[in-house]
């Protein structure tokens, strides 16, 4: 009987310990991107090793675009507003948001005039 016990320890110290393994590391929420296209010849991308947001505009005419990326939930991160004309690319600074803060961004690809041609949002965690 004494033999039947201690394996009956054993498995539920398994079973803990294996437990405690899937349940102590959840998975970070966090992730890159190298180039999501926002259509209208903007690009975004997003480093989480180095926390750089990027906004590119490939075209030879002459729209900009721009980009508002903000915390989902105020005060967990800066808000980022980035504004390129054609060939220009320009990148700003997340380190400062708390890991893993879901961002919500929006912006538009438009004419001097105010003029939109096309219209994007989205997000990611930072």
């Amino acid at each position: 009987m004494g033999g039947f016990l201690m394996k009956i320890r054993i498995l539920a110290v398994l079973a803990a310990a294996f437990g405690l393994a899937l349940g102590a590391a959840p998975v970070a929420s966090a992730n890159s991107f190298s180039d999501r296209y926002l259509g209208a010849g903007a690009h975004l991308s997003y480093n989480d090793g180095t926390d750089t947001l990027c906004l590119w505009y490939v075209s030879s005419g002459s729209y900009r675009a721009s980009l508002t990326a903000e915390p989902t939930v105020a005060g967990r991160g800066p808000t980022i507003n980035l504004s390129v004309g054609p060939g220009q690319r320009k990148c700003a600074s997340l380190a400062t948001a708390y890991e893993d803060s879901h961002y919500d961004y929006y912006g538009a690809v438009a004419s001097s005039c105010r003029c939109f041609i096309h219209r994007y949002s989205g997000g990611f965690y930072s």
